[in-house]
């Protein structure tokens, strides 16, 4: 079982600290370990007191700095960095030497490949890694696209490591040390964006390429939101099966997609799931005309439906066809 990997060091940094607080006093025993491990499905973190240690314990004194000018003990963060790894990531191929990737890619084994594959991110290697790319977004009104290794996943949000000065202000460290850790000497910075599609191997009826998470102009005037099954393939969910894109005789007709109300700081939208927001088991979403003016005017960050209503009876500034190169990113706006 994997875990969240913020409340995990959440949980081990609490624990340091109050031992932090203690006296070696409040011990039998003089060393003291941290102990991770399941118990009864759940996951327990805790201080242990003992002189027989056994698997899944470290001492606690591995997670703490000392000053040797003052000899006060601080929290060693990349020691927190290290066993949050092992406990909530895959194992990665220079230990579980699984290279295998799955014929068809979804957003949550595309999370697990990033993990499983961290060495192209930590050392910035193409070479052997997966050619996976993924379109996002990050509030400048236009899709960019990432290759594998230039991007991850932390908890379900996405990050994209830039090497461009305007990204420092957007850096985030605490995703930077959980991914390229503590002794990484690739340059760049971390920054959360907002995962808009996984590139799929076929193309639209003008010869562009299919995102997961476009919606598409189907049979009978039905529109669809492209996704992917791992068993299945990529397509369009329907009522207890896929119906697949090499199952149409024509390219299709792309009218937008569904990444509108988007945030940088919440978990990315599943295709899957909020493709049924268009077109589910019952049928055409009853409010699929102002779906498709909101698909026409992504990736967009508005809220407000009054703003989209507005913006879509205004000449468009840009066409959210194009895709741009990830180095024509500009910053968001801070708040």
């Amino acid at each position: 079982m994997k875990y969240n990997y913020h409340s995990f060091c959440s949980r081990v940094r609490h624990c340091v600290e109050q031992w932090l607080d203690s006296r070696q006093t409040d011990f039998e025993f003089p060393v003291q370990y941290l102990w991770v491990h399941e118990i009864d499905g759940e996951l327990d973190i805790a201080i242990c007191d003992t002189d027989s240690p056994c698997d899944g314990m470290t001492e606690m004194s591995k997670f703490t700095d000392i000053d040797y000018s003052t000899f006060e003990e601080s929290i060693d963060e990349d020691a927190i960095h290290n066993v949050a790894r092992e406990w909530c990531f895959s194992q990665p191929v220079e230990k579980s030497h699984n290279y295998k990737v799955p014929d068809i890619v979804t957003e949550e084994n595309l999370a697990e490949l990033c993990e499983r594959f961290r060495v192209a991110v930590v050392e910035n290697i193409k070479n052997g890694a997966p050619k996976i790319n993924v379109r996002y977004a990050v509030r400048d009104g236009m899709f960019h696209v990432a290759e594998f290794g230039d991007y991850f996943f932390l908890d379900e949000i996405m990050y994209v490591v830039d090497d461009d000065e305007k990204w420092a202000p957007y850096h985030d460290e605490f995703a930077a040390r959980a991914i390229l850790g503590d002794k990484c000497q690739r340059h760049g910075y971390v920054h959360a964006v907002a995962f808009c599609g996984i590139q799929v191997p076929f193309k639209d009826d003008r010869g562009d390429d299919i995102f997961t998470g476009d919606v598409c102009k189907c049979y009978n005037d039905v529109y669809r939101v492209v996704t992917s099954n791992e068993w299945e393939g990529y397509g369009f969910a329907a009522d207890n099966c896929m119906i697949l894109l090499n199952e149409y005789p024509e390219p299709l007709r792309r009218v937008g997609t569904i990444f509108y109300e988007l945030t940088l700081d919440e978990p990315m939208k599943n295709t899957w799931v909020s493709g049924s927001e268009i077109c589910s088991m019952w049928g055409q979403a009853e409010d699929i005309e102002t779906k498709l003016v909101k698909a026409k005017l992504t990736p967009s960050f508005i809220l407000d439906n009054f703003e989209i209503f507005v913006l879509s009876h205004i000449t468009e500034e840009y066409d959210w066809r194009i895709i741009f190169d990830r180095s024509r990113a500009v910053p968001p706006q801070k708040k």
